[in-house]
């Protein structure tokens, strides 16, 4: 395989030059600063997160079935490793930031132009944790880690890492049968290592105006959007989101701990909303609403993240009330719209009677699902469609014994929502 070898060659010249980098001396002689390490960890979070979504949507495709065999996803070990410093004030290096969400986009791109040119970027990836098991004994030598805490992305394939990697590589060889998706994936490998030069790059050496707070430092799929920049707001917005995610047992069981940091980064969101005028702020609300209804979070709950969001606020800073009070003005808004159709009354006497019409004795939070497909049936009936059909496909696959119930769901709640509109 004439071509793996022209892969590797390449990517032993880059290797080459990217252990001259500063970010990797300061390692090795133990004065690499704190910002540098985290900033590291946050801008793997970033490019491994866009890939793994990638991957996971794709995982029955060839040719990334076969080398997904004995795969290890590498965000969620970089989350359990920055979760050891999300309460230590680890400000980020926005440069560095930028670069890691411009190779997030890149494979977004390639994602829907190109995909074989991600086999290229897998194979990146995947080759890096050969070189983590030697950081991972010199990031211990520079910073007072707890014990087996804080280095498991580096040591994720332990002592099986070679043998991890060898069977990767013979399954990239049967893979790639064509000179030209060989040259692609060539080129992309090679793309992508580039890029994290660049990032390494902006990690150390770096100035102290470049440092600063980044959405993905809460998420690191969120992207781009902005966050406070005043640390009270953001803990008020962050104790919303958990108060609403608290609220409503149904976003834990359908979208786990990735939904848990959305409902953050979507908060840290809404609250940088004050700071426009009031009709752009309602009109982000209502985009940001109807969204996220489509994905099965009916309106009803954003409405109430947005009213959490105004006491944890008005909590926090009462002298700036007359502020805050936009966001219960966009609640307000997002009620009125939606009110025609359905009151807050008229969704809990609905979700009272799904409960009793169809019970489901041996499911412990079937009552708040019922308030959720409430919501989305009233949502339905104010003009807002996909939001309801979203709650019953996810309802039939988290419980496939439910499927005749949520086919009747179905059938009453259009009828419902028709008699409502």
């Amino acid at each position: 395989m004439e071509w793996i070898e022209r892969l590797r060659t390449q990517t032993r010249d880059l290797h080459k030059t990217a252990h001259a980098l500063p970010f990797f001396e300061a390692l090795w002689k133990r004065t690499l600063p704190l910002e540098s390490f985290v900033g590291q960890l946050r801008c793997l979070a970033v490019v491994h997160g866009a890939l793994e979504k990638f991957l996971a949507s794709h995982a029955t495709d060839e040719p990334f079935r076969g080398l997904l065999a004995g795969h290890c996803p590498k965000l969620p070990l970089l989350l359990q490793d920055l979760e050891l410093f999300r309460h230590k004030g680890v400000q980020d290096i926005l440069p560095a930031v930028d670069k890691a969400l411009d190779i997030a986009d890149r494979i977004l791109v390639l994602s829907k132009e190109n995909r074989t040119a991600l086999v290229g970027y897998f194979y990146t990836l995947e080759g890096s944790t050969l070189g983590g098991r030697v950081m991972a004994p010199k990031i211990r030598d520079n910073f007072p880690l707890p014990e087996k805490r804080g280095t498991s992305f580096f040591t994720c394939y332990g002592d099986q890492v070679q043998t991890k990697w060898n069977g990767f590589l013979e399954t990239l060889g049967r893979s790639i049968e064509h000179d030209e998706a060989a040259e692609t994936v060539i080129s992309a490998a090679g793309e992508l290592f580039r890029s994290l030069i660049g990032v390494y790059e902006a990690l150390y050496p770096f100035e102290a105006d470049q440092l600063g707070r980044h959405v993905v430092s809460l998420n690191p799929e969120a992207g781009r959007h902005p966050m406070p920049a005043d640390e009270a707001e953001l803990q008020a917005a962050l104790q919303a989101a958990e108060r609403c995610w608290d609220a409503f047992p149904y976003f834990a069981l359908r979208y786990g701990e990735r939904g848990r940091r959305f409902a953050a980064s979507d908060a840290a969101f809404l609250t940088t909303l004050c700071d426009v005028d009031m009709r752009a702020m309602v009109d982000q609300v209502y985009w940001l609403a109807d969204v996220l209804a489509a994905r099965g979070i009916p309106t009803w709950l954003t409405e109430t993240q947005l009213r959490f969001l105004h006491e944890e606020l008005v909590n926090t800073r009462p002298e700036k009330q007359a502020l805050y009070d936009r966001v219960l003005l966009a609640a307000d808004a997002l009620r009125t719209r939606r009110h025609a159709a359905a009151s807050r009354e008229s969704i809990e006497a609905l979700a009272h009677e799904l409960h009793t019409r169809y019970a489901v004795a041996d499911e412990p939070h079937w009552a708040s699902m019922c308030l959720v497909l409430a919501a989305a049936a009233a949502d339905e009936a104010s003009g807002i469609g996909g939001g309801l059909e979203a709650v019953l496909s996810w309802l039939r696959n988290y419980r496939s014994d439910l499927a005749s119930t949520a086919d009747a769901l179905k059938t009453f709640l259009k009828e419902w929502s028709r008699g409502a509109s």
